[in-house]
């Protein structure tokens, strides 16, 4: 063995004694303390139930909401095997009521993570062409987009007559500097 290994295994022995020892300790004042003694370390009765209610907010925040929907991320195939009698059960029974609850009640950021989730399942699928998969998340991306950073102001705009001949079109374009210029017929509506 080397030195580092053999300095992390004295570190591990050393922590394990003292871990021990602290144990050790602990069981002898467990069996030694009196009712008395241990009723005036105990806070006011409402420093109790607000740490109460905070660990079981806490857990119940991690155990039923976080964790539950992490492994239905992950494993999205298994879990609607392992739970799809539970879920035609519950959506038959409250299904009316759940919707009625929810209606007008998303937020756009939940809007956008279904609609992300519904394009990473279009993508995955083999019949999307790669050129397609690449407009889906262009469109998803775009949402971050500024108007003022895709589109010039109407009254900005640069624009061609259908009856300009393509040297003074391109002439135009290099002098304007914009990559498109819209080609009008009689009106800049046309």
């Amino acid at each position: 063995m080397t030195g580092a290994p053999l300095v992390l295994l004295g570190a591990l022995v050393v922590l394990g004694i003292a871990l021990a020892a602290l144990l050790s300790a602990g069981e002898v004042a467990v069996m030694r303390v009196t009712r008395a003694q241990v009723t005036e370390l105990v806070r006011p009765w409402w420093a109790v139930l607000l740490t109460s209610f905070g660990v079981c907010v806490v857990m119940a925040l991690v155990l039923v909401r976080v964790s539950p929907r992490t492994v239905g991320r992950r494993r999205p195939v298994a879990t609607l095997t392992a739970l799809a009698g539970l879920l035609s059960a519950v959506t038959a029974a409250f299904g009316g009521l759940g919707r009625a609850a929810a209606a007008g009640r998303t937020t756009v950021e939940e809007d956008e993570n279904e609609l992300r989730d519904m394009v990473q399942r279009v993508a995955e699928s083999e019949v999307i062409e790669d050129t397609e998969r690449a407009m889906f998340r262009s469109v998803l991306q775009l949402g971050d987009t500024l108007t003022r950073e895709v589109m010039v102001p109407r009254t900005d705009m640069v624009v061609t007559r259908e009856d300009t001949p393509v040297r003074k079109a391109l002439a135009l374009l290099m002098r304007s500097g914009f990559s498109r210029v819209p080609v009008i017929g009689e009106s800049v509506d046309d």
